[in-house]
């Protein structure tokens, strides 16, 4: 039944209304629940907080993640920053070692002579020195010792043609020829010697007897003086003889030097050097005082006597 067909009750200000009593009220179904006139009180509080609590813990955690990734982003920038200040560097490093290249070209081409001509220099001084150097190997009559070594092939016995007898090596070192037939080496060559040989450029060698041989243990020199009848080609090379400076007006410090003689059994090795000082004070056993030159040209077991050179 719709409102509609409701009959209107007419109301009069003149007749009252009769009093109502629970018959003339509705029926009311109590199983069912009133509808809802809105969310309850703590629905509406709870969603309130969450307005407000979710931006602030955003906001919060936004704060969290920035302290912890700004040391990270600022260690990074740095790094970047240092790349490119680097890169900026290495940029600049790199046009100046190229210019330096170019300009160096240059400068050799310049030097290139003038190193030239040293070189040259030395391998001439090497030429004209050669033939005054020589090679001067001690031996001694083997010893029983030696006799054992050699059956156990420790030590070798070399064989004179000369005077058809075995010796064994004592040492080696250099020599000068001094003039024609004439040769300085050191007196501890020459010590306790029963046969010398000396080994010319060219290879040719002669025996020397002890004979033939004068030294001074205080100056640590000797001189051999080779026999007068000598091979032809062995005498042209016993001819040649060595031009002295004067060390207090030709050599000077600083100048360049050129060593040669037979390190460690090397025959005609060459090195060269400088005049490191003059007049170097040695004091020794039986000489208060010997002034010597001082280099740093390499000498080596061999090495005595072994000349120095500073000038064809």
């Amino acid at each position: 039944m719709s409102p509609q067909d409701i009959d209107p009750i007419p109301v009069s200000s003149e007749t009252p209304l009769p009093p109502m009593t629970d018959d003339d009220l509705p029926p009311v179904d109590i199983a069912k629940k009133p509808a809802s006139a809105g969310p309850p009180v703590a629905e509406r509080v709870a969603g309130g907080l969450w307005n407000w609590v979710l931006p602030c813990m955003f906001l919060l955690s936004l704060g969290v993640l920035i302290v912890y990734a700004m040391p990270y982003l600022i260690y990074h920038w740095r790094i970047m920053d240092a790349q490119a200040e680097a890169e900026v560097s290495y940029t600049k490093r790199r046009a100046e070692l190229k210019a330096e290249a170019e300009h160096a070209d240059q400068r050799l081409a310049v030097l290139d002579k003038r190193v030239q001509l040293i070189s040259l220099g030395f391998q001439e001084v090497a030429r004209k020195v050669l033939p005054v150097v020589v090679n001067v190997t001690n031996y001694r009559e083997p010893t029983k010792k030696d006799l054992d070594l050699v059956a156990i092939r420790e030590m070798t016995l070399v064989y004179d043609p000369e005077n058809e007898r075995k010796y064994v090596q004592h040492g080696s070192g250099s020599g000068l020829i001094l003039k024609p037939g004439v040769i300085l080496t050191n007196h501890h060559v020459v010590k306790n010697a029963k046969r010398l040989r000396v080994s010319f450029p060219s290879g040719r060698s002669i025996g020397i007897d002890p004979g033939a041989i004068v030294s001074d243990a205080r100056t640590d020199l000797a001189v051999i003086r080779l026999p007068d009848k000598l091979p032809a080609a062995m005498k042209e090379e016993a001819n040649n003889s060595a031009e002295f400076a004067d060390s207090e007006k030709d050599v000077h410090v600083g100048a360049w030097v050129l060593a040669m003689g037979s390190p460690h059994g090397f025959r005609q090795s060459v090195t060269h050097g400088i005049i490191s000082a003059k007049g170097r004070l040695l004091t020794t056993r039986d000489l208060d005082l010997v002034e010597l030159l001082q280099t740093d040209a390499a000498m080596n077991p061999g090495n005595s006597v072994a000349p120095l050179f500073d000038q064809l």
